[in-house]
């Protein structure tokens, strides 16, 4: 892993954390997505994560369950720029106040209890398009600060709401990239081993395509990561869950910061050296499907609502 690579975890990771901008904190909600959506583009998507995840802290604390934090009030103006990472943070948020109480001895009705009441909130305060994205979080939160309770969270996922196992376990991949042992030249391999071996088989390509999620958000200026992560693959299904993960990634962006310069010059960049395969892999599989993504899938996935389906693995050759 480079100095680059890993300055670009701990930012986001503090950035994050920090409840995005404290510059900002005094102001109403409008304002500061304001703020935040004037901000540097690499600087913005984690300054809004990081706005959303505090006020759900806040609101939880304050003692009545929160309702509406992005559908109600002031919240009803947001922007839809700001939608994808808002819904981020507010998962994040919650997941922040309910799991940490359990641990791997707690009873299984308390871990299911925090599970109901971690989906309750994410439905009573989402827009219904973005409320895949706000779920998937749990598995991001979980998998980097609970992970003993990753076989009951999922094991309760397929009782009570199993159309959000996919998303959690695209979250967990997300988590994986964010382990503090894989600073260390390797990570990437050692990250993707993981994402084969501890999901079930049927969320092995969510989990991978969530590494690729992030590893392509957290290094948009920087695609070398990325390119080592696609050297690492094997196999079609590999790939495609790389390209699944690049393209929601793309999709993030561009609705949130649709003037990055940063986005152009990722999809023009290329492998250097003389490794023909990774070059025809990254064009097949990263530069080709994201050029085709923007202008093509990104408005018919708006109109239609749908921008959170990718936060789970989608196979891009069957739309």
């Amino acid at each position: 892993m480079s100095f680059r690579e890993l300055r670009n975890k701990a930012w986001a990771y503090w950035w994050v954390r920090s409840s995005g901008g404290r510059r900002s904190a005094d102001l109403p909600l409008l304002e500061r997505v304001a703020v935040a959506l004037r901000a540097e583009p690499a600087r913005a998507i984690f300054e809004l994560e990081g706005i959303a995840f505090g006020r759900a802290r806040a609101a939880f604390k304050e003692g009545a369950a929160p309702r509406g934090l992005l559908t109600t009030g002031e919240a009803a103006e947001l922007p839809e720029s700001s939608l994808i990472l808002l819904h981020s943070g507010m998962g994040l948020g919650f997941a922040s106040c309910l799991l940490p109480p359990l641990h791997a001895g707690s009873p299984a009705a308390a871990t299911q209890a925090a599970l109901t009441e971690f989906l309750d909130l994410c439905a009573a305060s989402s827009r219904p398009a973005y409320l895949p994205v706000a779920s998937e979080a749990l598995g991001l939160f979980a998998r980097v600060f609970r992970p003993r309770l990753i076989a009951a969270l999922d094991a309760g996922l397929r009782r009570i709401a199993p159309e959000r196992a996919a998303g959690f376990w695209h979250g967990v991949g997300r988590a994986l990239y964010f382990r503090s042992v894989d600073l260390l030249p390797g990570s990437l391999a050692r990250t993707l081993g993981r994402c084969r071996r501890e999901p079930p088989a049927a969320n092995r390509l969510d989990a991978l395509a969530g590494l690729a999620f992030v590893v392509a958000m957290i290094n948009l200026g920087h695609p070398r990561p990325l390119a080592g992560l696609l050297a690492e693959v094997v196999g079609e299904e590999e790939a495609a869950a790389v390209t699944s993960g690049v393209v929601g990634c793309l999709l993030a962006r561009h609705h949130t910061t649709p003037g990055d310069p940063a986005l152009p010059a990722f999809l023009a960049w290329r492998p250097a050296g003389s490794d023909r395969r990774l070059l025809e892999l990254w064009e097949r599989r990263v530069s080709g499907p994201g050029s085709e993504a923007i202008p093509r899938l990104y408005p018919a996935l708006l109109a239609e609502g749908r921008l959170g389906d990718f936060t789970r693995f989608q196979r891009l050759d069957q739309r």
